[in-house]
């Protein structure tokens, strides 16, 4: 087989392999880098706020997928993974007919 038809093949599989890559990663997930993770835990840890951490984020740019990432690293990180600790993490909906949502309101936790 010529070498172009073998180079044409694996690039069709690496293209097949990163699709379906990109099929199975969570869209809600994002990578977060170790320097923002660390400056948002030193913030949740002052403020005892996931809200505040989470509207800080919003504030400064940060996606969706970056919230809920760092959620999850930090859950993981502290050992707060258990249902008793589902409350402190909630993310706070917005009101109806609002078009800009900011995933953590700074506001009263139930």
């Amino acid at each position: 087989m010529p070498t172009r038809h073998i180079a044409s093949i694996l690039a069709i599989a690496l293209l097949s392999l990163y699709m379906v890559g990109c099929a199975t990663i969570r869209r809600d997930q994002c990578f977060i880098h170790q320097y923002r993770y660390d400056a948002m835990k030193s913030l949740f840890l002052q403020t005892g706020s996931y809200q505040r951490v989470a509207q800080a984020m919003a504030d400064e740019g940060g996606a969706r997928c970056e919230v809920n990432s760092f959620r999850q690293m930090l859950r993981k990180d502290l050992g707060l993974e258990g249902e008793e600790y589902r409350a402190l993490f909630r993310d706070l909906e917005p009101g109806d007919g609002e078009l800009d949502y900011h995933p953590g309101y700074v506001g009263d936790v139930d």
